[in-house]
């Protein structure tokens, strides 16, 4: 009895042992595989009309106006006047603010932040994505282009061909063109 109990206790610990070993192998290849950093790249100032630098209001930034275009990799952002940090690989963009990505993705609003290292656009007051027969309506959105999320979270409107829903919360994925809404969701 005492024989099968230490093998039923030897087995039980082997068990144990490959299934934490199972476990370990595979959380070390998820997490070196969602370490890996987007590639950086810089943001290009493609045009402006005038070029000047304030250096009281901020000796960093290179103030722009009239028919600003930037690019960064395949997206283009125009507006009418902007602050570019060329150190810090950013921009702020004012007044009819338009982001470009491919032909089927078009953001619109008042007010653009851009990090270039992050990929993130944080865009404020009236703005609307538009993507093919999708379009979102919203005061505030954050849009991350590495997973090609946009989200809102002060309210939102997405309309469709066929429908119209409203959140305080919500996501959209202009790639795969699917949605989350959370929070006072009406439809």
């Amino acid at each position: 009895m005492r024989l099968i109990n230490r093998l039923f206790l030897a087995l039980l610990s082997c068990a144990l042992s490959v299934g934490v070993f199972a476990q370990t192998q595979d959380s070390t290849v998820v997490s070196a595989k969602d370490s890996v950093a987007p590639k950086k790249t810089k943001v290009f100032l493609e045009h402006a009309n005038t070029l000047s630098f304030d250096k009281e209001r901020n000796a960093e930034a290179q103030v722009l106006n009239g028919d600003v275009c930037f690019r960064h990799d395949s997206s283009y952002m125009y507006c009418d006047s902007a602050y570019f940090f060329e150190q810090t690989n950013s921009l702020e963009a004012f007044s009819n603010v338009r982001m470009e990505q491919g032909d089927t993705l078009f953001v619109y609003g008042n007010y653009l932040f851009y990090d270039g290292n992050t990929q993130i656009a944080y865009l404020r007051e009236n703005v609307r994505m538009e993507n093919g027969q999708v379009t979102l309506f919203t005061d505030s959105l954050n849009y991350e282009r590495i997973p090609d999320i946009g989200y809102y979270f002060d309210g939102g409107l997405i309309v469709d061909s066929l429908n119209q829903l409203s959140s305080f919360y919500g996501q959209y994925s202009p790639s795969t063109k699917l949605a989350i809404f959370n929070d006072s969701v009406r439809l």
